[in-house]
């Protein structure tokens, strides 16, 4: 079978046309005629995978989870435990307004870093760390503002995190853990190590604006 409407070919040297709505589920009695939807072809009832058509079993691979586990909810956050999931969340701005958990502490090894959240795509969300620690990071834009390991925060929540012997280079709000928080909130969180720019510093916060700071401490 084929779709005339999405292929615009009304014929074939082989098989039979059929309309979207007659090869989309519900499918159509006179389509997919012997065949087998038990142990062969999966009928795409939800429209979840292939858009409504059939699929075979084996074609379409489960999709890999996120991060080390969770849905990005509030009661079942993402889990954070290795770089490898830090660096899926710096680069997955599409995840920067849900729920995190770390379950780990995290060495970085100096690795160069990105900021989570820019003043273009703001981190909403919420991360909390457990009582964990990130180490060893490192995050050199002196030419850019709202620098740090979350770059702007607006609206989340950052806490019970610990950032420790962090090298930050920013040009304008640049902070060990956070470069700017607006409306948000930093709670029962440190940093220490070394942060530069050229207005706003801070070891911890570079700037806040209408946010908050309650139970933290910078050392740097």
């Amino acid at each position: 079978y084929w779709d005339m409407e999405t292929t615009g070919q009304s014929a074939s040297d082989g098989g039979e046309g059929r309309n979207t709505s007659e090869m989309t589920y519900p499918y159509d009695a006179n389509t997919y005629v012997d065949w087998d939807f038990t142990t062969v072809w999966v009928a795409d009832a939800e429209y979840s995978v292939n858009a409504g058509y059939p699929y075979l079993r084996e074609e379409i691979p489960a999709p890999e989870p996120a991060y080390s586990g969770g849905a990005g909810t509030e009661a079942d956050p993402y889990q954070i435990a290795t770089v490898a999931d830090w660096m899926r969340l710096t680069t997955t701005p599409d995840d920067w307004a849900m729920h995190f958990m770390l379950t780990a502490d995290i060495d970085f090894g100096g690795a160069q870093l990105t900021p989570v959240g820019s003043h273009a795509t703001r981190f909403m969300g919420v991360f909390d760390g457990d009582g964990h620690v990130l180490r060893n990071i490192e995050i050199n834009q002196p030419a850019s503002d709202d620098v740090g390991l979350f770059g702007h925060v607006s609206g989340g929540e950052i806490r019970d995190l610990g950032v420790e012997n962090v090298a930050i280079t920013g040009k304008a709000r640049v902070g060990g853990l956070v470069g700017y928080v607006y409306n948000g909130a930093v709670t029962s969180c440190h940093a220490t190590g070394a942060v530069q720019g050229n207005s706003e510093v801070g070891g911890l916060v570079g700037y806040v604006y209408y946010g908050t700071l309650t139970s933290c401490h910078a050392t740097g």
